[in-house]
């Protein structure tokens, strides 16, 4: 199964100085692909990684965002030919910068990529310098940093204001990604590694080796309108983390506030969150998750 890696940033936050980095470490390890998604009918950053002389297969997918409804049909039918015809161990796609990944698990729920392609890690890049100007210029910048596992706050050296109230501003918006100081989006290949797999991917492996060969876990999307009470939150992921190694999503509470919450094998926390306008969102994976069956199990416990 080929682990995915969605990258995420403003425009000019170092997306594509990511990859070449990522290539230059592992192409020689790992049998690598990227998709590069632009809004224009054709991009340079495919060009500039193909320059790095890396081994590496690039798919182009140009013309729209792959987020969006018109573009889904070429975005599904492009990783399903890549998948067959490379079978790349890891996958990276390249979100173009004006782009809301909300939606990506979605994508990768779709069936005809499910049993071959997994979600290992969403990795942020803030451009340190630029950040509040793309918070308030773009709503879907916040969206960026929100679905992320981790967020490289990059150009860093270049940054004037207090690095510590970057960060707490950060995490106010997500408390449970994993930030990084970048510059050049280079990271130390001996320290922590920002593409390892998850908790869940882990959790997945164990599986596959109990069931011979069963597919990793899926990642399943819910999103409701509806308002849960704290305690009804609690009995909700205490239910299905049950059958999940790995949760995380925003919940509108009664209390008229925004929760974040993130449960990994049992270990649950959850911290208000300022900033998010939207439906709940959860993300659960596990083997046998339906939006449809986490709905019921929320409505379940939003009732008195």
């Amino acid at each position: 199964m080929s682990r995915f890696y969605l990258v995420t940033g403003f425009l000019g936050s170092g997306k594509t100085s990511l990859l070449k980095h990522i290539l230059a470490l592992y192409a020689d390890r790992h049998r690598i692909a990227v998709i590069q998604n632009e809004f224009a009918s054709s991009g340079t950053d495919g060009k500039e990684l193909q320059r790095s002389g890396e081994p590496f297969r690039l798919v182009e997918v140009n013309n729209g965002s792959v987020f969006c409804v018109c573009m889904l049909g070429t975005f599904i039918r492009s990783l399903e030919k890549l998948v067959s015809e490379y079978q790349p161990e890891l996958i990276f796609l390249e979100a173009s910068g004006l782009s809301d990944p909300i939606n990506i698990i979605e994508l990768l729920g779709d069936p005809a990529i499910r049993d071959h392609v997994t979600l290992s890690r969403i990795i942020s890049i803030v451009d340190a310098p630029h950040f509040h100007q793309g918070l308030h210029m773009m709503p879907r910048v916040r969206h960026q940093v929100m679905v992320a596992d981790t967020v490289l706050l990059n150009k860093i050296d270049l940054y004037r204001g207090d690095k510590e109230t970057l960060r707490r501003e950060v995490q106010a918006i997500n408390p449970f990604a994993a930030i990084r100081e970048t510059t050049y989006c280079r990271f130390d290949p001996d320290g922590p590694d920002p593409i390892q797999a998850r908790p869940q991917e882990a959790a997945a492996h164990v599986g596959e080796k109990e069931s011979e060969g069963r597919p990793g876990m899926k990642a399943c999307v819910m999103r409701v309108h509806d308002r849960i009470t704290p305690d009804g939150l609690d009995r909700f992921v205490e239910e299905i983390r049950q059958e999940s190694p790995r949760i995380k999503g925003f919940v509108n509470t009664t209390d008229e506030k925004v929760v974040g919450i993130q449960s990994v094998f049992g270990s649950y926390s959850k911290e208000v969150i300022d900033g998010y306008r939207g439906p709940t969102e959860v993300i659960a994976f596990g083997e046998d998750f339906t939006p449809g069956k986490l709905r019921k199990t929320f409505l379940k416990c939003a009732r008195p």
